[in-house]
């Protein structure tokens, strides 16, 4: 089977790390990973960069001023860091280490009363030995990063093919044709049996697989 993955962010880094993971023929299954923005040239390095060099990367003052370009902060709440624990321990370690535990939101009014507190942890749904999880607060590039950086020394620095989607067809036999272009404009089409859209609110694949139709659409609420 060939699966294409379009979209190199954190879900198209997250769905080929899990596939790689539980797909347990390997050699009989092909996982294409096509992100359409190819990173800075110094980004390159990273993949010969130890761990310890690549957090002295993260200069979090440069990425608070590219927030219009890389999107802000999120939180990665308690269910999020379990799936990846279940990835990879290392994975999720290098997570909170790049970010930073927000065990609690308080919640205060305009005159600076506190309204509430409420706790993140899921110590009290977890039995046994099961470590609790509280919520990362992170900023997007650097959860991405992080991500791309493990994904890059468990799979190689070629995990990601810098192409851009610009067309999916369905095709004979429940298969997708997939057209991409490289940075210089060659166009090359492949077949693919399994084709994942994970190339955002314009998403080439969602408008070629299900085009206008409202029930596929991104809702803002």
């Amino acid at each position: 089977m060939k699966i294409i993955i379009v979209g190199g962010g954190i879900a198209g880094l997250s769905t080929y790390l899990h596939l790689c993971k539980h797909v347990l023929n390997t050699t009989a299954h092909t996982i294409i990973l096509y992100e359409s923005h190819k990173p800075r040239p110094q980004d390159s390095d990273r993949c010969h960069a130890s761990s310890q060099q690549h957090q002295a990367m993260l200069d979090l003052n440069g990425l608070s001023a590219s927030t219009a370009v890389v999107g802000g902060g999120l939180g990665i709440s308690p269910n999020g860091m379990r799936i990846l624990r279940d990835l990879d321990i290392d994975l999720h370690d290098q997570v909170v280490a790049q970010g930073f535990p927000a065990e609690k939101f308080i919640f205060k009014g305009a005159n600076g009363w506190t309204l509430g507190v409420q706790s993140t942890s899921d110590k009290t749904v977890r039995t046994g030995s099961d470590e609790a999880e509280v919520c990362i607060a992170s900023s997007r590039h650097g959860l991405w990063e992080t991500i791309i950086h493990y994904a890059r020394e468990k799979h190689g620095c070629g995990v990601v093919q810098y192409r851009k989607v610009v067309g999916v067809e369905k095709w004979q036999g429940g298969t997708f044709r997939v057209r991409s272009v490289d940075e210089t404009g060659n166009e090359a089409v492949e077949e693919a049996d399994l084709i994942v859209g994970a190339d955002g609110v314009k998403s080439v694949v969602r408008a070629a697989l299900f085009g206008d139709d409202c029930r596929y659409q991104p809702v803002y609420s």
